[in-house]
């Protein structure tokens, strides 16, 4: 059984097909190796040794297992460089072949069930971009032309290669245990023969606790600590998600696509919930509305997600951005003097973010704690009582509207 791609290799792909649909296009259209066939070949005969099945049966049998396992059935190319470096491996993509190279003492560092966990890693990129037609092969390179565009596709494919890494570190759990894994790769970061993969994982698990869960800084690979943990937690079913520890708690200076856009919905459903008390709606505070959403503005309803759901995967400058937006609210329209700032506050509150609102408007609007306190006695009340009268308004508004109607109207004929 191979491995399904990752949720955030499909969340991607469907993205960007949804937001950029003519360079989906143009690099669906373009997605063959082959013009670049002659080169490639020309730059492994330069700087490899070409390991032929003659040479070096045992380790292309050892391949063509994994291989069988995995589902594929291609020719299989084994090269090694021969300029000296770290231990590595890597698999060059071509679609009609199975083409490695190794470098350093690699394959002497290995034992039997770890060259296998290696090549298993190795052909899973394979996998991964020939699955469902080259969709993910399309977004790697699609990403790789866009990602100097703007910081999001940045971190988007910053963040796609590391989802393929561990793609790909758990692709070898489909012929191996977790413990070879994750003993390949600690031998590989750190050049040592003998390892205990039950001692490295304890200690990661000790480091992500220490360090709060922080993510990758990795730009292609994660670290080796982060690494072990996905392997774990992918047997177990147990702990953070790949997603949460690859990327750690969301921050603003590091949105990826696929966060800007969840951030994009979040504010709509924040701001909707906001407004929900028709007395909050004057031409201001839809004014700074029509700012942030153009006239496209958000359904005034309540939010109906959990607050710590919605919450749970942003860090500190993420829900510094939500109170600086119910600050916004807060100061829009003075006319209605501190009945936006109870509702603000009543709405941080759910959030659990109540403390920190007041801090802003304490900072910001230099309004006095003193007074905030003071002022947030009979909040509820307060906003019950600016909701009865708005709608006792709005209800003899429409009483008046309906009057005006009905004088307006005709007399009728008498019948004859």
């Amino acid at each position: 059984m191979t491995p399904e791609p990752l949720p955030y290799h499909r969340a991607t792909v469907e993205h960007l097909r949804a937001a950029l649909p003519e360079a989906w296009a143009h690099y669906a259209s373009h997605q063959s190796v082959d013009a670049h066939e002659d080169a490639v070949r020309l730059h492994l005969l330069q700087t490899t040794y070409r390991m032929t099945p003659e040479s070096h049966p045992e380790l292309h049998q050892e391949v063509a297992e994994v291989a069988s396992i995995l589902g594929l059935s291609l020719p299989v190319e084994l090269y090694h460089h021969t300029e000296p470096g770290a231990s590595n491996a890597s698999l060059i993509f071509h679609p009609e072949r199975l083409r490695l190279t190794f470098q350093g003492p690699i394959l002497e560092l290995l034992n039997t069930d770890e060259r296998k966990a290696m090549v298993a890693h190795e052909l899973a990129h394979h996998l991964l971009w020939t699955a469902e037609d080259g969709a993910f092969y399309v977004a790697d390179r699609l990403l790789h032309g866009v990602h100097r565009q703007g910081r999001s596709a940045f971190h988007s494919l910053r963040l796609f290669q590391l989802h393929t890494e561990s793609f790909c570190d758990q692709a070898a759990l489909v012929l191996l245990p977790k413990e070879p894994v994750i003993a390949t790769l600690v031998k590989i970061t750190t050049g040592l023969k003998q390892v205990s993969a039950t001692d490295f994982l304890a200690q990661s698990e000790e480091l992500y606790a220490a360090d709060g869960g922080a993510g990758s800084a990795g730009w292609t690979h994660p670290e080796a600590h982060l690494r072990a943990l996905a392997v774990a937690h992918s047997t177990t079913g147990a702990g953070p998600t790949t997603r949460r520890l690859l990327e750690g708690p969301v921050d603003l200076e590091t949105l990826d696509l696929l966060r800007r856009a969840e951030l994009t919905t979040v504010t709509r459903h924040l701001l909707g919930h906001v407004f929900q008390p028709s007395w909050l709606r004057t031409n201001a505070q839809l004014g700074l509305l029509r700012i942030l959403f153009d006239d496209d503005l958000p359904a005034f309803e309540a939010w109906s997600i959990e607050p710590a759901l919605a919450l749970a995967d942003y860090g500190t400058s993420v829900c510094d951005y939500l109170v600086a937006l119910l600050v916004d609210v807060t100061a829009a329209d003075p006319a209605l003097e501190q009945l936006p700032m109870l509702r603000c506050h009543q709405v941080a509150e759910w959030l659990g973010l109540a403390d920190d609102f007041e801090k802003a408007v304490n900072r910001q609007l230099k309004m006095r704690r003193k007074d905030i306190t003071i002022a947030l006695v009979d909040r509820d009340d307060t906003l019950a009582a600016a909701q009865e009268a708005a709608e006792a308004a709005e209800a003899a508004e429409a009483a008046e509207a309906a009057e005006a109607t009905a004088t307006d109207d005709p007399p009728t004929e008498p019948s004859p």
